[in-house]
């Protein structure tokens, strides 16, 4: 059994990191193929601009979270459509890790205040954000100044 649930119009903040969720698709998988992937991924489609100070991107991120409960065949997959700006870091990389951390952290209340059950009838384990920013090798990390 599949279930979803669409958001717009979010708005979220994390350090100097502004983060505005346009559209916002989650889909809690049951008994998703493990040799499709075994691990909390992040896919991203994103276009950066420079600002005089900091930076900003906009587009698109795809988050694939996997239980970390007993039951590993459930996932969240979810889909942002987003913006994200700093007016003091001018790395878009760190930005980016920065709002993937959010979004981990978001995703975690959303699972607890919802109580997202996974296939065995028990809470949505999230998995904790552990991306340092250089793992986002695809984001360019230019410094303008």
């Amino acid at each position: 059994m599949n279930e979803f649930n669409s958001l717009k119009d979010l708005e979220l903040k994390f350090e100097d990191v502004s983060i505005y969720i346009h559209e916002l698709n989650i889909s809690l998988v049951r008994d998703f193929d493990n040799n499709l992937s075994g691990y909390t991924n992040v896919w991203e489609g994103i276009t950066p601009h420079y600002k005089h100070d900091g930076c900003e991107f906009v587009g698109n991120v795809h988050i694939l979270f996997r239980n970390q409960g007993n039951d590993f065949s459930s996932c969240l997959m979810t889909f942002y459509v987003l913006s994200a700006s700093s007016d003091i870091d001018k790395s878009h990389r760190s930005v980016f890790a920065k709002t993937i951390q959010c979004l981990f952290e978001w995703m975690k209340k959303y699972c607890d205040e919802n109580l997202v059950m996974d296939s065995s009838g028990n809470l949505f384990v999230l998995p904790e954000f552990g991306f340092p920013k250089d793992v986002f090798r695809g984001i360019p990390d230019e410094q303008h100044s």
